[in-house]
């Protein structure tokens, strides 16, 4: 009976933090009013350059340069906060057009603080860590 219930407590205890406890990773936004006018303070670029002036090697070279630049940006994503993966992740999965702002302040953003209004957070109330909360694995 001591072997079926410690078996049982394990599979409770798993399931749990395999589901996070039913936690929901966004549990605040701020206004949409508030999100929008930060997104409106940025205008999309595109950066482009005469392809003529690179030979066959130098462009293959830059194609990895960019490819290493987001392997960057995903490392410099989870070094900033714990969460952002979660939060990115539940932003990018919901069809609500109502999320739309919110998933492109976070991106812009590299995370759910805005660095322009020193580190307010636009998706939950938790202020930003002062130091990286994670070191992630490669």
């Amino acid at each position: 009976m001591y072997r079926l219930s410690m078996m049982l407590l394990m599979v409770i205890v798993i399931g749990a933090l395999m589901t996070g406890c039913g936690k929901d990773v966004i549990q605040s936004k701020a206004s949409m009013e508030y999100v929008k006018e930060q997104v409106a303070k940025f205008e999309p670029v595109y950066i482009s350059y005469d392809e003529t002036l690179l030979d066959e090697d130098e462009t293959k070279a830059l194609e990895a340069i960019v490819e290493a630049a987001k392997y960057m940006d995903e490392i410099f994503l989870r070094q900033v906060y714990s969460d952002n993966v979660a939060i990115r992740d539940a932003l990018m999965k919901s069809d609500d057009p109502q999320d739309e702002p919110y998933k492109e302040l976070f991106t812009i953003m590299f995370g759910p603080f805005n660095r322009l209004d020193q580190d307010k957070p636009f998706i939950n109330d938790m202020l930003k860590p002062r130091a990286p909360t994670s070191i992630p694995r490669i």
